[in-house]
Protein backbone atom coordinates (compact mmCIF):
# COMPACT_ATOMS: atom_id res chain seq x y z
CA UNK A 1 0.00 0.00 0.00
CA UNK A 2 1.14 3.51 -0.79
CA UNK A 3 0.21 6.25 1.65
CA UNK A 4 0.98 9.93 2.12
CA UNK A 5 0.79 11.51 5.59
CA UNK A 6 -0.75 14.62 4.00
CA UNK A 7 -3.75 12.49 2.91
CA UNK A 8 -4.82 10.51 5.97
CA UNK A 9 -7.10 7.60 5.18
CA UNK A 10 -6.17 7.53 1.47
CA UNK A 11 -4.32 4.42 0.32
CA UNK A 12 -3.23 3.23 -3.09
CA UNK A 13 -2.71 -0.41 -3.93
CA UNK A 14 0.53 -0.94 -5.84
CA UNK A 15 0.78 -4.41 -7.35
CA UNK A 16 2.74 -6.47 -9.84
CA UNK A 17 1.00 -9.34 -11.60
CA UNK A 18 2.85 -11.93 -13.69
CA UNK A 19 0.79 -14.15 -16.01
CA UNK A 20 -2.23 -13.59 -13.84
CA UNK A 21 -5.98 -13.93 -14.34
CA UNK A 22 -8.42 -12.42 -11.84
CA UNK A 23 -11.90 -13.99 -11.67
CA UNK A 24 -15.02 -11.88 -12.34
CA UNK A 25 -15.95 -9.79 -9.29
CA UNK A 26 -17.29 -6.38 -8.30
CA UNK A 27 -16.77 -3.75 -5.61
CA UNK A 28 -19.15 -1.58 -3.62
CA UNK A 29 -17.14 1.49 -4.70
CA UNK A 30 -15.50 2.59 -7.93
CA UNK A 31 -11.86 1.82 -8.74
CA UNK A 32 -9.44 4.19 -10.45
CA UNK A 33 -6.27 2.55 -11.79
CA UNK A 34 -3.06 3.55 -13.56
CA UNK A 35 -1.08 1.01 -15.58
CA UNK A 36 2.56 1.90 -14.94
CA UNK A 37 4.03 -0.90 -17.10
CA UNK A 38 2.80 -3.84 -19.12
CA UNK A 39 -0.81 -4.02 -20.16
CA UNK A 40 -4.08 -5.04 -18.56
CA UNK A 41 -6.71 -6.82 -20.60
CA UNK A 42 -9.99 -6.57 -18.78
CA UNK A 43 -13.66 -7.27 -19.23
CA UNK A 44 -16.04 -4.79 -17.65
CA UNK A 45 -19.80 -5.16 -17.86
CA UNK A 46 -19.45 -7.50 -20.84
CA UNK A 47 -17.03 -5.36 -22.89
CA UNK A 48 -13.37 -6.25 -23.50
CA UNK A 49 -10.77 -3.47 -22.98
CA UNK A 50 -6.98 -3.27 -23.19
CA UNK A 51 -5.15 -0.72 -21.05
CA UNK A 52 -1.49 -0.31 -22.10
CA UNK A 53 1.23 1.31 -19.97
CA UNK A 54 0.32 4.92 -19.17
CA UNK A 55 -3.43 4.24 -19.24
CA UNK A 56 -5.81 5.43 -16.57
CA UNK A 57 -9.16 3.71 -16.27
CA UNK A 58 -12.18 3.65 -13.99
CA UNK A 59 -14.24 0.60 -13.03
CA UNK A 60 -17.69 1.89 -12.03
CA UNK A 61 -19.33 0.98 -8.74
CA UNK A 62 -20.93 -2.45 -8.96
CA UNK A 63 -19.57 -3.24 -12.45
CA UNK A 64 -18.64 -6.90 -12.84
CA UNK A 65 -15.06 -7.03 -14.09
CA UNK A 66 -12.12 -9.39 -14.51
CA UNK A 67 -8.60 -8.91 -15.82
CA UNK A 68 -5.59 -10.80 -17.06
CA UNK A 69 -2.01 -10.00 -17.95
CA UNK A 70 -1.47 -12.47 -20.76
CA UNK A 71 2.27 -13.02 -21.01
CA UNK A 72 3.09 -9.52 -19.81
CA UNK A 73 4.05 -8.34 -16.37
CA UNK A 74 1.51 -5.80 -15.21
CA UNK A 75 2.44 -3.04 -12.76
CA UNK A 76 -0.62 -1.18 -11.59
CA UNK A 77 -1.55 1.42 -9.00
CA UNK A 78 -5.20 1.40 -7.96
CA UNK A 79 -7.40 3.52 -5.72
CA UNK A 80 -10.32 1.71 -4.13
CA UNK A 81 -12.27 4.12 -1.91
CA UNK A 82 -13.70 1.10 -0.08
CA UNK A 83 -10.17 0.26 1.09
CA UNK A 84 -9.44 2.75 3.84
CA UNK A 85 -7.58 0.82 6.52
CA UNK A 86 -4.98 -1.25 4.69
CA UNK A 87 -4.20 -4.93 5.04
CA UNK A 88 -3.77 -6.92 8.21
CA UNK A 89 -3.47 -10.65 8.65
CA UNK A 90 -7.17 -10.97 9.51
CA UNK A 91 -8.79 -8.14 7.59
CA UNK A 92 -8.40 -6.13 4.42
CA UNK A 93 -11.34 -3.90 3.52
CA UNK A 94 -10.75 -3.90 -0.23
CA UNK A 95 -10.57 -7.68 -0.41
CA UNK A 96 -13.50 -8.06 1.99
CA UNK A 97 -15.53 -5.71 -0.23
CA UNK A 98 -14.66 -7.70 -3.38
CA UNK A 99 -17.70 -9.76 -4.20
CA UNK A 100 -17.54 -12.71 -6.56
CA UNK A 101 -19.82 -12.44 -9.55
Amino acid sequence: MLTDPRLPGVELLQARFVRYRYAPHWHEALCVAVVSSGAAAFDCSGTRHVAPAGSVFVIPTGAVHAFSTGRDILDIIAFHPDSVTGPTDEHHQMLDATLAA
